[in-house]
């Protein structure tokens, strides 16, 4: 018999991290948010979260307490 479910796992295995987003004019200004990954995406360094309806967003690195 096939099963057409989907696994819905996924989130089970992420391993997240505080950072504080630091841009003064983000509407997460001064928030500590628990990022995902990070990653180069087109040139620009990103650091990917989920909102909190679960969604994954990105923020350019430059823009938390993410020190290189």
């Amino acid at each position: 018999m096939c099963s057409t479910d989907r696994p819905t796992a996924g989130r089970t295995r992420e391993l997240t991290a505080p950072i504080r987003v630091t841009h003064r004019f983000h509407p997460l200004f001064g928030q500590e948010i628990d990022f995902v990954e990070r990653r180069v995406h087109w040139g620009d360094d990103l650091l990917f979260y989920r909102d909190r309806r679960g969604y994954i967003t990105a923020l350019p690195t430059g823009w938390t307490s993410v020190q290189d």
